[in-house]
């Protein structure tokens, strides 16, 4: 796990195909490479997860950008979250709000703003103040 974290200025890069058995908490940001792998919680003000990952603690942060493919337990974020393509989570909360794209599978959606749905997936249930869905 040593050499898969990288300490950067203002937080930390995870090498691609990096498995981190720990939990990660950050002041500042958290980016990572296609096909990581987080077996524990990802805490940071800023959350970028990369395509076709795997997150089985939760992510705890301001703002989430969830790479396509990637797979997670749990988000819970002050501000925004965006789901890029094809990701398959338990739960999304977000303070103002969430961005949906094509193919994504999440069981709980809730945002105390707005939720944009963009193509086709599958929700089971959605909260939010404004609900925007197109395609």
């Amino acid at each position: 796990m040593k050499n898969d974290v990288i300490l950067a200025k203002n937080g930390v890069i995870i090498k691609s195909d990096a498995i981190v058995d720990k939990n990660i908490r950050v002041k500042g940001k958290v980016v990572s490479g296609i096909y990581s792998n987080f077996w524990g919680d990802v805490e940071a003000d800023e959350v970028y997860i990369g395509n076709l990952s795997v997150v089985r603690g939760k992510i705890r942060c301001r703002k989430a950008v969830i790479g396509k493919g990637t797979k997670f337990n749990e988000i819970e974020a002050e501000e925004s979250v965006i789901l890029l393509g094809k990701c398959k989570g338990n739960r999304v909360y977000a303070g103002k709000s969430v961005k949906i794209t094509e193919g994504c599978e999440v069981g709980e959606i809730i945002s105390q703003g707005l939720i944009i749905i963009d193509g086709s997936s599958k929700l089971n249930r959605i909260e939010g103040r404004k609900i925007i869905a197109g395609k």
